[in-house]
């Protein structure tokens, strides 16, 4: 059995009382009491500030709890966050899947009216361009029915996307007369007149020339004069050799349009003519591409 501090200290304190004087007993128990009391305050003072660092010790882990629990509904909240937004994303996607599947089929539907409306486009400048074509052709046929005859009497050529043969005066006509033709112009007229009753979209200018000398019909001026001789061959080609009467018409330009200087006989002897001016008819094109274009808008 282990004896308290206290006790042992009241032993030897009556003990050595016997042994010493009432005086130097007290004294050495008063030098005892302070050397126990000093000892006392120093565990004393080791013990509160044991319990000083403990309580700041729990106050640093109640700081930390406090900090991990902030933490910790921090990082909840964060991870809601985070969740909501993964939502967010995913929704979208689908929705930015679904547009682009959307726009996708609206890019090929326009792909296909457009790839339509060009084909229809092209179709038109193919118009244009077999126009072009179809005129070129005529004139070779035209040029082939004509090559036998005396090249001087005429001309075939191709001038701002118009046809222009060019018969000289004694080929078509007797000296002096705008109605009695010669043989050879009769029969140039019928050859010409069944080249061009192939192309009954073309039209057909009968066009009369004078040199700049009187003409040998009195009564009549120049321009008169060949708006006669051009009337005579248009009568012709409609009456006898069935050209469209809607495709032709007949004009006089006097001496107002020369292919050549009236200086001289030669040059004369050219302006004095009559032009069959040919060319595509635009008002009929014109209105066969309007159709077109009206109904590739109206798709």
């Amino acid at each position: 059995m282990r004896l308290s501090p206290l006790i042992l200290l009241v032993v030897f304190c009556t003990t050595l009382y016997s042994c010493v004087g009432k005086k130097k007993h007290q004294e050495l128990i008063q030098a005892l009491t302070t050397k126990y009391e000093s000892k006392v305050d120093t565990l004393q003072s080791t013990l509160d500030t044991a319990h000083q660092d403990i309580r700041a010790l729990e106050l640093n882990l109640a700081e930390r709890k406090g900090e991990n629990n902030a933490l910790t509904a921090m990082q909840d909240k964060l991870q809601g966050k985070i969740d909501n937004l993964e939502e967010a994303l995913e929704n979208l996607g689908v929705k930015a899947n679904t547009e682009q599947n959307t726009l996708d089929s609206q890019l090929k539907e326009t792909e296909t009216i457009l790839t339509h409306k060009l084909e229809q486009v092209k179709a038109i400048q193919q118009r244009m361009i077999d126009s072009e074509a179809i005129l070129t052709t005529t004139s070779s046929e035209l040029l082939a029915v004509m090559e036998s005859y005396e090249v001087e009497d005429y001309a075939v050529e191709i001038q701002s996307g118009k046809i222009v043969v060019v018969l000289t005066e004694d080929m078509l006509f007797r000296s002096g007369s705008t109605s009695r033709m010669a043989p050879d112009g009769v029969e140039a007229i019928e050859k010409l007149s069944g080249v061009l009753n192939k192309y009954p979209l073309f039209g057909i200018q009968v066009v009369g020339h004078t040199d700049n000398q009187p003409v040998p019909r009195k009564g009549l001026d120049r321009w008169n004069f060949s708006a006669l001789r051009a009337a005579t061959i248009t009568k012709m080609m409609v009456e006898d050799f069935e050209v469209n009467p809607n495709q032709i018409i007949a004009a006089g330009k006097g001496d107002y349009a020369p292919r050549a200087s009236n200086e001289t006989k030669e040059g004369q002897a050219k302006n004095k003519r009559v032009e069959l001016v040919v060319f595509p008819r635009q008002d009929l094109l014109l209105r066969d591409i309007e159709k077109d274009l009206v109904k590739i808008l109206a798709e």
